[in-house]
């Protein structure tokens, strides 16, 4: 198959034969859908399986990561039947100013999530950390 580089480097694609841009480029997108869901079934992720993601960061790394831990233990409590990863410093730990550490739940289905949120209730954050949580989340970097 030939595919036009100079259409894809607008995109700034590197693996020029990942079936992702080989579906673009020939314009396939039901294949596309197709084999992208098979994967996210595979693994368990929405829509076929629920995640969630717990991402704090604070200006101060000691008071970030001393609430992320109190909170992890929290999450694991609550989180009976889910896989959970962390909580860790999260994929790009400092930016803009602050330091990041996350946690990812993950369970078989959107309704398993639901119920591991209201078992879990509120999670209380001190003045100087903020904490955002993310339902089926778009990126977990």
């Amino acid at each position: 198959m030939d595919i036009n580089p100079i259409a894809i480097s607008k995109g700034k694609a590197y693996a020029l034969d990942a079936p992702a841009i080989r579906c673009a480029v020939e314009q396939r997108m039901r294949t596309f859908y197709q084999g992208e869901l098979e994967l996210r079934r595979s693994y368990g992720y929405p829509p076929c399986g629920g995640l969630v993601r717990f991402l704090w960061r604070s200006e101060d790394p000691v008071r970030v990561q001393r609430t992320a831990e109190e909170h992890g233990r929290r999450i694991e409590a609550a989180a009976a039947g889910l896989g959970l990863l962390g909580p860790t410093p999260a994929g790009i730990p400092f930016l803009q100013g602050s330091h990041r550490w996350h946690l990812l739940a993950k369970g078989v289905s959107r309704g398993a999530i639901q119920g591991f949120l209201d078992r879990l209730g509120d999670l209380q954050t001190p003045a100087q950390v903020h904490l955002a949580v993310d339902v089926d989340p778009y990126v977990i970097n």
